[in-house]
């Protein structure tokens, strides 16, 4: 759509539809070119790429046994099956799996993906099918592995896991230069900061902390005892040297359950 507007010298032809096409690029280049931008910003208009996405497949459809046809089949299928090899190696090289049900359910799903793909199947099936099975059975074996590994090592929800079956900790617990919404989501409570110019008075508590926290209260002379250690990666940002087994320990942060006698009276939300 976007060549034959350049093509046209942006002249709409009578019967032309632009609205669609605008809706998704106008907004998927404001989005991309902003300061700060996630992954999911970009939802809102995946509606108008799944319109633009159906109108090609339309017309690849009505000329079967034209050469765009096979391009677009080629192309999706070499896709497929790079989905497929990532999900392996993810879960082989990164985070072994040793599930034996798991790996034969994925085995089952890469082989519906060829057989999808055969040339005997109608046109339709093989230019979407296939795709449609490899983005499944992939998120389908991330989900059941990858992920949950992953999140071993995002500390705020493994300190929050640890802290939920203790009422006592939770009803006295504060953040200390420290922070993490999975924290407060899994807990279902927001946890209070705690002032570091106040640490050392009151009763009993515990604090969440980073190892620099965790530093500044030896040197406030803040007495403490460690409840709990938790190793620590920001899960959003992988990288190939955590991924690597061999180089992931020099990845990983500490975080700290400590037992400690922070502000009795700093209020709580």
């Amino acid at each position: 759509r976007l060549w034959n507007l350049v093509r046209g010298r942006f002249a709409r032809p009578v019967d032309a539809e632009v609205l669609t096409l605008g809706g998704f690029l106008l907004p998927f280049i404001a989005l991309s070119t902003s300061q700060y931008k996630l992954p999911h910003y970009i939802f809102v208009v995946f509606p108008f790429a799944a319109l633009l996405a159906a109108r090609v497949i339309g017309q690849l459809l009505a000329r079967v046994e034209a050469k765009p046809f096979r391009v677009f089949f080629s192309i999706q299928l070499f896709i497929a099956l790079g989905v497929w090899l990532s999900a392996v190696l993810l879960c082989t090289l990164a985070f072994p799996l040793k599930s034996v049900w798991v790996w034969a359910l994925a085995a089952a799903g890469f082989v519906c993906t060829l057989w999808f793909a055969a040339r005997r199947q109608p046109a339709a099936t093989r230019l979407i099918v296939p795709s449609a099975v490899a983005v499944v059975g992939a998120n389908f074996l991330l989900n059941l592995h990858f992920y949950p590994t992953l999140l071993t090592y995002q500390a705020g929800s493994q300190a929050a896991r640890y802290v939920a079956s203790r009422p006592v900790i939770l009803q006295n617990l504060y953040f200390f230069r420290y922070g993490s919404h999975a924290f407060d989501f899994y807990t279902r409570q927001i946890t209070p900061n705690l002032p570091g110019n106040e640490a050392g008075i009151g009763s009993t508590a515990w604090v969440l902390t980073t190892a620099e926290g965790k530093n500044e209260l030896t040197q406030r002379r803040v007495p403490y005892a460690i409840e709990r250690e938790f190793v620590h990666y920001h899960v959003t940002k992988l990288s190939l040297p955590f991924l690597n087994p061999a180089t992931r320990a020099g990845r990983l942060g500490r975080v700290y359950l400590l037992k400690t006698r922070p502000v009795a009276s700093l209020p709580r939300p």
